[in-house]
């Protein structure tokens, strides 16, 4: 499919999710005074975008998705800060199961220059948990009924301090070390360090563990690429036109980390991982804003021990290079 739709002012951020139940995945995307939703028409093809408007509070930065009152119907959370006058806030769109959703429901927050959004259950009650990013990693334990707890940002029962003003620019949670127990990875732009915080089981965390990265990282993907079943990580490095493989070894630590050279000048500000093509290895795509009219990403094939190759180079503005 090739097209366009019209989507919110300033995107940042978009999540992906069944809104209204017929089975085709729709779009949620993170505006700079909205949130719009964006429903499939199956074939690659969207409806325009519906605007919710966050204006009230404040600019959205990233959404996630999911049940949060337990209703079987798809919610939306948002967050936003406001780094002139130092507020932040996330807002919850409870769900009316047809794509469309009631008034956000805000929830004031302390100061935390919000950059990423991440939905899991950190504490194993089998409601939906929110962790965000920004100046700290903070975890929002859900309620059951679309509101959460509040956070505590130098509280150890909800959230740990990772370093004021060190502003993190992206997060996953997963399980990294196989017990059972929901992690956080997060990236810290300014100091080059990805930051592991083991779960406890119950939404706290163990002493974070550090490991280094290239210069800004600023997104990561992870995914078993070795096919050892242990999980590793992909970091692009935006100051150094490079990415780098750090290869787990399932107890939370990484045994080798190797980088791959992009291009020259290149600026890589993401990375995903999946399967592109016929060999059952894992391959990844590295996104870079700097490449031809609209910006573009680099696909590098995987050869199932854990390597990659240069591939194509595809241009968002058409046709690939």
């Amino acid at each position: 499919m090739k097209g366009s739709v019209a989507v919110p002012h300033g995107i940042y951020l978009l999540a992906s999710d069944d809104l209204n139940g017929d089975g085709v995945a729709d779009l949620v995307v993170a505006g700079y005074r909205s949130v719009g939703v964006l429903l499939g028409l199956g074939g690659g093809n969207f409806e325009p975008a519906v605007l919710y408007d966050t204006r009230q509070f404040l600019p959205t930065y990233s959404v996630a998705v999911a049940d949060f009152n337990h209703d079987g119907k798809a919610d939306i959370a948002a967050v936003g800060d406001d780094c002139y006058d130092r507020v932040s806030v996330l807002v919850v769109f409870l769900g009316n199961g047809d794509g469309t959703f009631a008034k956000p429901i805000p929830y004031d927050t302390t100061y935390n220059s919000f950059s990423n959004l991440v939905v899991a259950d950190f504490n194993g009650d089998g409601i939906p948990d929110l962790a965000d990013s920004g100046d700290y990693v903070t975890v929002h334990l859900g309620r059951g009924d679309g509101s959460f707890l509040p956070p505590a940002f130098f509280d150890a029962s909800t959230s740990f301090i990772l370093g004021a003003n060190s502003p993190r620019k992206s997060l996953a949670a997963v399980d990294i070390n196989q017990d059972g127990n929901v992690d956080v990875l997060s990236l810290d732009y300014y100091t080059n360090i990805l930051d592991v915080l083991m779960g406890k089981g119950d939404g706290t965390f163990q002493e974070r563990s550090l490991f280094g990265t290239g210069p800004c990282p600023k997104s990561v993907a992870v995914a078993d690429l070795n096919h050892d079943g242990n999980l590793d990580v992909a970091v692009p490095d935006t100051c150094d036109s490079n990415f780098e493989v750090l290869a787990g070894d399932g107890t939370g630590k990484f045994l080798t980390r190797r980088s791959y050279d992009i291009q020259v000048a290149a600026q890589p500000t993401s990375v995903a991982a999946g399967y592109l093509d016929s060999n059952q290895s894992l391959d990844l795509v590295v996104g870079d804003l700097g490449i031809g009219a609209g910006g573009g990403f680099y696909l590098f094939p995987g050869n199932n021990r854990g390597a990659f190759q240069r591939g194509a180079v595809v241009l968002v503005s058409g046709g690939a290079a």
